[in-house]
């Protein structure tokens, strides 16, 4: 009577399962797609940089185009390495169509045909959405540009530049600005997915919660995409929460054991048939299901390992007929395992590369090495000595590697021990603002200090932490004090405005009466810092009122208020005129001193309220500008700073390919990039003097060596110019 029910269930499940199918299948497929892409895209970017160091590529144009071409479709595609590869042979490419432009002049009429070009490739990139790269592409048809004569006035093909480049980069701001809004809203998402995981209840239904934990991860797989390095972060936060759901694996491990039970039961029926293809096909999806599994009890694993692998062996001798084919899939196997060991090999050759990556690149090489099958038995000894020594070679290479770390590590221990020093120092101090400046730097200092031994980090941590609370417990508690007289402060202000507030609507109270008042007023402390704008306004009022009555009868008094009135006046005139040039360091000065004027001049009747509101806003509207100029005139530094770092490369690429043929060509080149470097406006500070050192080594070196052929003295032309005033 259920079996409607049963049906039912059975179908929704088929077609759960050939829609898992489909999608597994259009998966693999598109991954199929991706990784051929990525194959042809790095065999032509060999077959650029052979032409461009075989000097082919004048006579090769036309296919360097088409590699490119293909390299500017599907460059996303690529890792880092590949990518910094074609950027090297891409410039080089530049240089090489460039290199009968570089002289030591400019020849007439060079713009008249160049000009039009970079317009034609502008329109195209301001035609074309905005992705990651077009900043670059603008950046070199900018440097192209400025190579070229100064063009000056309403010139309409500088008119037409302009606008380009202006609308370019708006566009790629706006890109910019959404790509940042788009990382916080994702942030956001992936965060309430952390505190829903946070609330899970590890006691509920082991399946129920699994379904709610596995439902998390498709939602955050959903959000991140292809950028999950972005969210790293939270990706470790994520971790940490799901860690606590011990118990499901245990639930796992014997799911997993139950999926492998019925694995080697089809395998035992299999072993009794005999050998044929189907049988070695079945056998092989067999062991893909068997990986495919997950994880199982360590106290187990040997067993289920034994007995998969007596019955695999069975199941080969029912299939010796086969064998032959296996045997050629063993050599492509010793192929690859071979691959790996000259990996490994130049792993312990390469000098350059970062030792972290180095070890990680060596467990993916490990990992691969796992996966790949069996090779030929009469090269298995050889095979596995010689990765053997490659593997004992490196890791030789990376126990020094950890030793040094160690050594680092325990120097970076007596640098914080000298911080907790400083710290422990500072604790009793009463200074609150410069010593807590001053906690604060060290805690930066700390924070840049890298790791110490593990040993030792709670233990110096806590030291460190324990003077610095020693010293901020001792501010907190002395605020609290201030604060309390604060408040004191404040009930004794609102007796004095209740003071002037009867003194006021009765009509008395004379001018010295007033005085003695605002001498009371100065004599009360501070008040809470969000109380001060409250009380102030109602003194200044009432205060005003009764100044401004007594001014009707006492016209030496009314004569008095005028000039005070008359001075404020020009002085809410003189900030809104220095508003106009609020870089200046003198005017901001001059501000602060009549702002403190203001404060000296007292009050001048009713009129005083509006018009501090005025000066307040004038001085408020002066430093909003003068903020805004330094920004200015920071970004415009940061942005001389990348045209130096563009120029320092330049120079030091001139060295890659330096000898006797090309070092002419090199030191003309180097005159003009010192040339430019002049033209270039000054830098931030900390960067000066290095980016210059860094710059000037490179060109001194260039012409180093054009000078041992020449006679004494015939290469002064490209002497170094002096280091410029910003360093």
């Amino acid at each position: 009577d259920q079996q409607a029910t049963i049906d039912e269930v059975y179908e929704s499940f088929k077609k759960f399962c050939d829609e898992a199918d489909a999608a597994r299948i259009a998966a693999e497929k598109a991954e199929a797609e991706k990784q051929a892409k990525i194959a042809a895209l790095t065999a032509s970017l060999e077959e650029l940089e052979g032409l461009v160091a075989g000097g082919k590529a004048s006579e090769n144009a036309e296919r360097i185009e088409a590699i490119l071409a293909d390299w500017a479709e599907g460059k996303a595609l690529m890792d880092a390495a590949l990518v910094k590869r074609y950027n090297n042979a891409f410039f080089k490419v530049q240089e090489i169509n460039k290199a009968k432009e570089i002289v030591e002049e400019v020849p007439e009429g060079t713009d008249e045909s160049v000009r039009p070009e970079l317009l034609e490739r502008l329109k195209a990139l301001a035609d074309t959405d905005v992705n990651d790269m077009t900043h670059k592409h603008l950046h070199a048809i900018v440097r192209e540009w400025e190579k070229l004569p100064l063009l000056e006035g309403e010139d309409p093909v500088l008119q037409e530049y302009n606008a380009l480049r202006s609308k370019l980069s708006i566009k790629i701001s706006a890109y910019n600005d959404d790509a940042q809004k788009r990382f916080e809203e994702n942030s956001e998402k992936l965060k309430a997915i952390i505190e829903k995981v946070k609330s899970f209840d590890e006691n509920e239904d082991f399946r129920e919660l699994n379904k709610k934990v596995r439902e998390c991860f498709l939602q955050w797989k959903e959000i991140v995409g292809e950028n999950k390095f972005k969210y790293h972060d939270l990706w470790q936060e994520y971790k940490a929460a799901t860690a606590r759901f011990q118990e499901m694996q245990q639930w796992e491990n014997w799911h997993n054991e139950k999926d492998r039970d019925d694995l080697l039961l089809e395998m035992d029926a299999l072993t009794k048939e005999a050998g044929s293809q189907a049988v070695l096909q079945k056998l092989k999806e067999i062991t893909n299901r068997w990986k495919e599994i997950g994880p199982i009890s360590a106290a187990k694993l040997q067993e289920y390992r034994d007995h998969f692998q007596s019955n695999y062996e069975k199941i080969k001798e029912n299939c010796a007929a086969f064998i032959e084919e296996m045997n050629a899939e063993r050599v492509k196997n010793l192929a690859d395992k071979e691959t790996l060991c000259a990996k490994i090999e130049e792993l312990v050759q390469n000098a350059e590369m970062f030792w972290k990556d180095k070890y990680k690149a060596m467990q993916e090489i490990q990992e691969n090495w796992k996966n790949i099958g069996m090779v030929p038995k009469e090269n298995v000894a050889a095979l596995t000595e010689r990765f053997k020594a490659a593997t004992a070679a490196f890791y030789a290479q990376h126990k020094e590697n950890l030793k040094q770390e160690d050594e680092s590590r325990e120097a970076n221990y007596e640098k914080k021990v000298a911080l907790c020093m400083e710290a422990e120092a500072l604790k009793e101090s009463s200074d609150w603002n410069a010593t807590s400046n001053k906690l604060k730097q060290l805690q930066d200092s700390w924070k840049s200090v890298g790791p110490v031994p593990k040993s030792k980090s709670d233990e110096i941590w806590t030291r460190f932490r324990t003077a610095c609370d020693s010293f901020f417990e001792k501010k907190r508690a002395h605020f609290e004090e201030m604060d309390a007289a604060k408040s004191k402060n404040l009930e004794a202000k609102k007796a004095l405005c209740e003071k002037l507030e009867a003194m006021e609507a009765a009509a008395q109270g004379t001018l010295d009466e007033l005085k003695a008042v605002e001498e009371e007023w100065k004599a009360v402390g501070m008040v809470p810092k969000d109380a001060i704008e409250e009380i102030s306004n109602r003194y200044n009022s009432v205060y005003n009122k009764i100044l401004d009555r007594l001014a009707h009868v006492d016209s030496t008094l009314a004569q008095g208020l005028d000039v005070i009135k008359e001075k404020k006046t020009a002085m809410i005139d003189k900030v809104r005129q220095f508003a106009e040039s609020a870089g200046s360091n003198q005017l901001a000065d001059a501000v602060r001193e009549l702002q403190k004027e203001w404060r000296e001049l007292g009050f001048c009747g009713l009129e005083d309220m509006d018009l501090y509101k005025q000066f307040r806003e004038a001085c408020d509207d002066f430093f909003t500008r003068r903020r805004d100029q330094l920004d200015i005139q920071e970004q415009a530094r940061q942005n001389n700073l990348q045209k130096k770092l563009l120029l320092c490369e330049q120079a030091e690429d001139l060295l890659t390919d330096l000898n006797e043929q090309t070092v002419a060509a090199s030191m003309n080149k180097v005159k003009h990039l010192r040339r430019l470097w002049k033209d270039v406006g000054a830098v931030p500070r900390e960067h000066s003097e290095k980016t210059w050192k860094r710059f000037n080594m490179a060109c001194d070196k260039v012409f180093a060596f054009g000078r041992k052929d020449q006679p004494e003295g015939a290469a002064q032309e490209g002497a170094a110019p002096e280091a410029p005033a910003e360093a």
